[in-house]
């Protein structure tokens, strides 16, 4: 038998995956727990480490250790761009966030250098944010892959569009986005992440929330009533409206709004006498 040179050696290490060398669980926690920076360069180290990276079980497990990292993510204007800014919400109570804080980051907005707009922000989930170009169209962004997909046209004549909720639909593991079309008899559209059309829904049993954006919580997008009585939620499943009745203090309330706070929905008012209140559900 040929004696095994070192030119043989590096040729079975190089032929031998990182798989068989390391048990395969060991291999995948390492990997759950590294940034999305990390793993995209890390796709191009072997085809197999491609393949797992992005399977979508990967990135629901990947997703599901990284939501204890929480941070702030906030649009930025200067004079000459228009971006947006990230920064771990821990440093908010450490130091004051200033557009040039070392703590914040700014992220790599594909749609800047347009001059002055008026992009917001109509949604997130798991990392992903819908925006909204100036009622024209909306666009899915992913800022830590640094891509991002143009949602097919929806105009409706005579009659504006307001994107207005992003969520995640867990029974057919898709993103789904909400708009609506009218102001008295407000139509509802759906469009489903990965198709290239809207479907109509359940009309809104309210005046249209055009100041506010459906907030996502457990399969459902939820606004404030234009009264303020009540909260309207939509299962993205079922494609339907619930009411929550609010509870009535008898107070004048200046304003209230919507949130959420630790997996729960929560209400913010403020009164006229100055005093503030949240309510949890």
């Amino acid at each position: 038998m040929a004696p095994r040179t070192t030119a043989t050696k590096r040729r079975r290490l190089n032929s031998t995956s990182l798989h068989a060398t390391l048990p395969f669980d060991p291999v995948l926690e390492i990997l759950y727990r590294l940034p999305v920076k990390s793993l995209v360069q890390f796709k191009s180290v072997c085809k197999s480490w491609k393949s797992l990276i992005s399977h979508p079980k990967f990135a629901k497990n990947h997703l599901r250790l990284s939501t204890t990292r929480h941070h702030l993510f906030f649009p930025h204007l200067s004079k000459h761009d228009y971006t947006f800014k990230t920064c771990p919400i821990s440093t908010l109570f450490t130091r004051k966030i200033t557009p040039t804080a070392t703590a914040t980051l700014q992220l790599d907005y594909p749609l800047s250098h347009r001059g002055v707009n008026f992009d917001q922000i109509r949604g997130s989930c798991h990392g992903i944010f819908c925006i909204e170009l100036y009622r024209s169209f909306a666009v899915l962004w992913n800022p830590s892959i640094r891509k991002f997909a143009k949602l097919p046209s929806l105009e409706i004549q005579g009659s504006n569009t307001l994107y207005s909720g992003f969520g995640y639909d867990h029974s057919t593991d898709t993103y789904k986005v909400v708009a609506f079309s009218g102001v008295y008899q407000v139509q509802t559209y759906v469009h489903t992440m990965g198709t290239n059309f809207w479907t109509r829904i359940q009309d809104f049993p309210h005046c249209v929330p055009e100041h506010e954006s459906g907030k996502f919580i457990n399969g459902t997008l939820n606004w404030l009533a234009c009264n303020n009585s009540a909260i309207v939620s939509l299962d993205l499943e079922k494609g339907s409206y619930r009411e929550i009745l609010l509870l009535d203090y008898g107070e004048i309330v200046i304003t209230k709004s919507l949130w959420v706070l630790r997996e729960c929905l929560c209400t913010l008012s403020s009164h006229t006498d100055g005093h503030s209140e949240g309510v949890w559900k």
